[in-house]
């Protein structure tokens, strides 16, 4: 059975907390580089009964049990091995208050080191505040640094493509919004993916609407679960709409210069597995520091 962790919120105040709210975001620091753990198993609600702002409410001196991930602690292991890393997790709590009105929001962050089950508070532990600042400064500063599940790989890398082409000589070309693609480079990719695409959820959903996470055979993988909710996909561009303005011209006069659209699942699956293969062997060793 997977190992289920749990997190409490207490209520310490004189008042109850009435609209209560809470998310969990996880960072690692990794090479001197701060990584938000994006698809990290970890505590996560988009929708909750309808609500967007609130989970319930705790009474004065009251707590509240939250259930995390069944696959969190693997997750955590696995990642601490790996990258010989330390992880936090920040825990964002905010409510309102019956006796004023405004709403108040709390962060606490938590270290989770591998000699330890229990995490501790960051502040608490020799280097707390450095690693605090390091993160505060990646957050005011970026750019933006993850920790995603490739598609590719099926498991945690830094900074993986979501949307990218396979290329004739295996290696990857990652597409983003500011991407400019030639006819000559869509000519000599084998083909284009696009991995893990955020959910676009109605503003009347009634139900709840969450990440959840799977792990079988060594591979891992994310999903949207929903329960009574109605979730759409995001729409992505086409391919041929990061042409440059004069292939894209060129595209126009002969549709036949981006090839046949007629797929070929088991020549695609071939090209998937040597492109792994390729992208593992170029992955960046870590070693234990001294």
């Amino acid at each position: 059975m997977p190992d289920q962790r749990s997190f409490n919120i207490r209520n310490v105040g004189l008042v109850d907390a009435r609209d209560v709210w809470a998310h969990e975001t996880i960072f690692a620091i990794i090479l001197d580089q701060v990584y938000e753990g994006t698809d990290v198993p970890h505590f996560n609600y988009l929708v909750f009964k309808g609500s967007r702002t609130r989970m319930g409410d705790i009474g004065k001196n009251r707590k509240q049990n939250l259930a995390l991930p069944s696959l969190q602690a693997k997750a955590f292991e696995n990642l601490m091995q790996r990258f010989h890393t330390e992880l936090i997790s920040r825990w964002t709590v905010s409510c309102s208050s019956p006796v004023a009105g405004k709403r108040y929001t709390v962060e606490e962050y938590f270290l989770h080191s591998p000699s330890e089950r229990m995490p501790e508070r960051l502040a608490d532990t020799v280097g707390g505040q450095a690693i605090r600042n390091r993160i505060d400064d990646y957050l005011a500063s970026g750019p933006k640094h993850e920790i995603r599940i490739f598609g590719l790989t099926e498991d945690f890398e830094l900074d993986p493509p979501v949307h990218y082409l396979i290329m004739k000589d295996l290696s990857i070309r990652p597409i983003h919004e500011w991407t400019k693609l030639s006819i000559e480079e869509i000519q000599n990719s084998f083909m284009e993916i696009v991995d893990f695409v955020e959910p676009e959820i109605a503003d009347d959903t009634k139900g709840w609407v969450q990440y959840i996470w799977n792990h079988k055979d060594g591979r891992w993988s994310k999903f949207v679960s929903q329960k009574r909710a109605f979730v759409a996909t995001k729409s992505f561009r086409m391919l041929w709409t990061y042409l440059t303005p004069e292939d894209a011209e060129r595209v126009k006069q002969d549709p036949t210069l981006l090839g046949s659209d007629k797929r070929k699942p088991e020549k695609e699956k071939e090209v998937q597995e040597k492109a792994k293969q390729k992208y593992i062997q170029g992955r960046i060793s870590f070693e234990p520091s001294n």
